[in-house]
């Protein structure tokens, strides 16, 4: 028997030992990959120990994260817990004004964790992120912003046309539908009308992708989440809801391929004032030299990805606390908004072009208070001001950090009793009285930003399209307070707490409706 006879046969011999060994060996690299981060000097929550305790502990976060974070936030110090994505430092709400101005704290490499933007299908969380570049920003604090005036009456007009195909326009009775999809589409064609102008904001095809992707997105997320984060990556490319969100980007791509090469060719039509939002991204993705890096479609994604599923749930909660309330704040909005726009300096005092004016806008003040009071009870998520560490970090309390770490400040300013008076209570007129004090008129807008509501976020990283946000909710809330008659019978429907710390609008909620004779020719 030659050598070679002998270890083929050994190996025969052994074959089940080997692989026994091989395989232990790769469960145990895997298990040792997918070792999530733990700080010293944090206390750590909800885990025990070992690597059956770390995945125990992501299980716990994902059915009960809002209880866990709830209850570890009355101790008032730092903590950390392992979660679905990364392993997240909660700050206390003391912490805010600090974070605001440590420029090693970026906003686009949290997001980009949560919503693997560094994955196939998912470039649009990636260009909403991009740091270096921050196209979308600076699109929407230095075009759209500013174009605003432009575009809020053709914001108006979209809302009109699509309320009346969604709902109808000579409703005398009763009717019930889900509230939540109603919203969802209307606002789906305010952010297409700014975002991809009247050609293509009525386009069934982008109208479906731009609103289902973001909603695919979040479900893609939460289905890589339950994977060990080691696998997560090749999962990706198998996983049927990656699959079906990597073919809505390309449906993306294909749909506005020809119409950015055409704006590329051709001159904005100088009536549409506003502006031509995807001119404007194209022009700062070639002054960053970013077009190797991601598509027109991408940012686009990344723009409605960012706007339609917050401002849908600002609005449908808005919608909910408005007309559970009662019909006296029903009828109170109604008169402010009658006097605004028919009263002296109203509509009907001078024959102009613009009717939903920054002016009239910023006079709906009860308006403005109801919407920011939605906001500091109906948040989300379990924390503002998500961030990751790019490098190094030492807090003036001691706390240090390394780069990578992943904070988040927790929201407890706004239930506290040393600033809002009786915080637990859903009270429209709460920002109204805070703007009626000396020298505060400015310091409680809605898109006013502050250690006391973090809705908007605070500092560089506030939300730079708030003031688009701020204005479409407001201009859809008219339409609807206006011109349809709301109710609901059984009390304002519960949020729906989805997982991960997650709460959202109830989707299944009905409400009823009809139509009203507008008291205003808008």
């Amino acid at each position: 028997m030659t050598q070679w006879e002998l270890v083929f046969g050994m190996l025969a011999e052994w074959q089940l030992e080997i692989l026994v060994t091989i395989t232990v060996l790769i469960a145990g690299s895997l298990l040792y990959l997918d070792r999530p981060a733990v700080y010293p000097g944090i206390p750590l929550m909800g885990a025990g120990k070992g690597w059956f305790g770390y995945r125990q502990a992501v299980n716990k976060y994902r059915v009960n994260g809002r209880e866990m974070v709830r209850e570890y936030s009355k101790t008032n110090k730092p903590f950390q817990v392992i979660t679905d994505t990364t392993t997240k430092i909660f700050l206390p709400a003391e912490y805010t004004e600090e974070v605001k101005g440590i420029k090693e704290l970026s906003f686009g490499k949290g997001l980009s964790i949560e919503l693997f933007g560094g994955y196939r299908g998912f470039e649009a969380v990636a260009a909403l992120g991009d740091d270096e570049s921050n196209i979308i920003q600076t699109v929407s604090r230095l075009k759209i912003t500013t174009s605003l005036k432009y575009l809020t009456d053709e914001i108006s007009d979209e809302a009109s046309a699509a309320l009346q195909e969604q709902l109808g326009d000579n409703i005398q009775e009763w009717q019930e539908a889900s509230v939540k999809p109603i919203v969802r589409n209307l606002n789906a064609r305010l952010s297409a009308r700014v975002f991809v102008g009247p050609e293509l904001c009525r386009n069934k095809a982008w109208l479906d992708v731009s609103t289902s992707y973001a909603a695919q997105c979040g479900v893609a997320a939460f289905k890589l989440q339950a994977w060990p984060r080691v696998l997560q990556w090749p999962v990706s490319l198998f996983l049927p809801e990656c699959r079906v969100l990597r073919r809505m980007a390309a449906d993306a791509r294909r749909i506005l391929a020809p119409i950015a090469s055409n704006r590329s060719d051709k001159p904005v039509d100088p009536k549409h004032r506003g502006g031509d939002t995807i001119l404007w991204i194209q022009e700062a993705v070639s002054k960053a030299k970013m077009s190797h890096k991601y598509s027109v479609a991408d940012f686009q994604l990344g723009l409605s990805l960012a706007a339609i599923h917050t401002t849908t749930e600002l609005l449908t909660n808005a919608l909910f606390d408005i007309v559970t309330t009662g019909p006296e704040l029903i009828d109170e909005l109604r008169r402010e908004i009658i006097q605004v726009f028919n009263g002296e300096g109203g509509i009907a005092s001078y024959n102009e072009e613009e009717v939903f004016t920054k002016e009239r806008l910023y006079k709906l003040r009860l308006l403005d208070s109801t919407l920011k009071e939605t906001q500091r009870l109906r948040m989300s998520r379990l924390g503002g001001m998500p961030r990751v560490a790019t490098a190094p970090i030492t807090f003036k309390s001691g706390l240090a950090i390394p780069a990578g770490a992943f904070t988040h400040v927790l929201l407890t300013a706004h239930m506290d009793p040393s600033i809002y008076w009786s915080p637990e209570t859903y009270d429209p007129r709460r920002f109204l009285r805070l703007r009626s004090q000396p020298g505060q008129d400015k310091n409680w807008q809605m898109v006013t930003t502050s250690p006391h509501h973090l809705a908007f976020g605070y500092g560089e990283h506030a939300c730079p399209g708030r003031f688009l946000a701020a204005a479409q909710v407001k201009i859809a809330l008219v339409r609807l307070l206006m011109e349809y008659d709301w109710r609901f019978d059984g009390g304002r429907p519960e949020s729906l707490d989805v997982g991960g710390g997650m709460n959202w609008a109830n989707p299944n909620a009905k409400v009823s409706f009809r139509k009203r004779k507008a008291e205003v020719a808008f």
